[in-house]
């Protein structure tokens, strides 16, 4: 039975009282009490587990590679400055001569990577938490319907309305 708050959530979306919604949970049902499955599709079982394993795990990873690979980026052009900086003094304190690829464009360039860096992660930021909370929503969602024995109507619409914060039937 998922928690109170959740049936409150969902009575309300529906009109319905809290005790007419827990009366029709199927662990309160009369003639389903004494019937069990026969038999078990293993293979099935097995397949329907690993592709949504892979699934989700492949859909996480993507989500987590391209964020992290945005961090270092923009990490990267926010201490473009620094490095150029550092570069220019190691190579006139060590008196070496000054290499081809130390030109005066580059200080614009470093400067608009900075700027770019420092716009883009109050952004980037604001996009990691989203999906944070995202996920975060997926999870407790899916942990309260864990108990549930049949997918209907329901619990898709309760999935939707706290991941997507929205009502798809109003």
């Amino acid at each position: 039975m998922p928690n109170i708050y959740a049936l409150k959530d969902l009575a309300q979306l529906y009109n319905v009282s809290l005790d007419q919604l827990v009366a029709m949970h199927p662990s309160n049902s009369k003639e389903e009490a004494g019937h069990k499955m026969k038999k078990i599709n293993w293979l099935a079982l097995f397949g329907f587990f690993w592709f949504n394993v892979i699934v989700t795990m492949g859909v996480v990873l993507a989500v987590a590679g391209i964020l992290c690979g945005l961090w270092i980026s923009i990490i990267g052009f926010i201490v473009s400055p620094a490095l150029l900086v550092g570069e220019w003094l190691v190579v006139h304190m060590m008196g070496w001569v000054t290499p081809v690829s130390l030109n005066l464009y580059q200080i614009p360039l470093t400067l608009m990577l900075c700027a770019i860096g420092l716009g883009a992660f109050s952004l980037l930021k604001q996009l990691t938490m989203y999906l944070v909370n995202f996920f975060v929503d997926i999870i407790s969602v899916l942990s309260i319907l864990k108990n549930d024995k049949k997918a209907n109507q329901l619990t898709l619409v309760c999935l939707f309305k706290v991941c997507f914060k929205s009502n798809p039937i109003a």
